[in-house]
């Protein structure tokens, strides 16, 4: 069971991975700087987010959690505040013309994907339904080979992004469109709170 737990992982590692969020924004943004190194750390700062999220559904917290009065609400609040202001800052910076050479930043690229993944309140949430529902499809899953593929398929799926778009001309129009997807999410969720 162990291939199949790993195999799991690398599909729930890239299914998370797929849909716009503060990391691929990360990625997309240091791609546009043409600082691949650093996108490429941040896909793995990220996979080891994703694995520590896992880790923590599988240890039964995010059930835990979800039980708890609120914790939806505060997942939204937070959440929304970060991608609204997530995604407005991406489309305002998107919209200058890239530096011709980015200066290094004081964070390394592994603690900024590892940080955006475990500060997102709903990360926890997200993978304790994730870990539920393969659980379910997959009674006997091992959860070390799952959380490793986990890793592994986060890593793999922004890895790719950043050679793909590494040679693209459309970097920052791509920027624009996910800062603008995010900062409609982030409103979304706060508007939810309110009504």
């Amino acid at each position: 069971m162990i291939a199949a737990s790993l195999a799991a992982g690398v599909a729930l590692g890239v299914g998370s991975s797929l849909a716009p969020g503060p990391c691929g924004l990360a990625v997309l943004t240091a791609t546009r700087h043409r600082q691949r190194r650093r996108a490429l750390a941040i896909g793995v700062g990220a996979g080891l987010g994703d694995a520590a999220c896992a880790t923590l559904a599988c240890a039964g917290v995010g059930t835990w959690l979800a039980g708890q009065a609120g914790s939806a609400t505060m997942a939204r609040v937070a959440g929304g505040a970060a991608l609204l202001v997530c995604g407005l800052r991406a489309r305002r910076a998107a919209g200058q013309p890239a530096p011709a050479r980015s200066a290094r930043s004081r964070v390394p690229g592994v603690a900024v994907g590892f940080a955006l993944l475990v500060a997102n309140p709903g990360a926890v949430l997200m993978w304790a339904a994730l870990v539920a529902a393969a659980v379910a499809a997959l009674p006997a899953l091992a959860p070390a080979p799952l959380i490793v593929g986990v890793t592994v398929g986060t890593t793999g799926w922004y890895a790719l992004v950043a050679s793909a778009l590494g040679r693209s001309r459309r970097v920052a129009q791509l920027t624009r469109g996910v800062g603008a997807l995010l900062a409609g999410y982030g409103a979304a969720l706060l508007c939810t709170v309110t009504a």
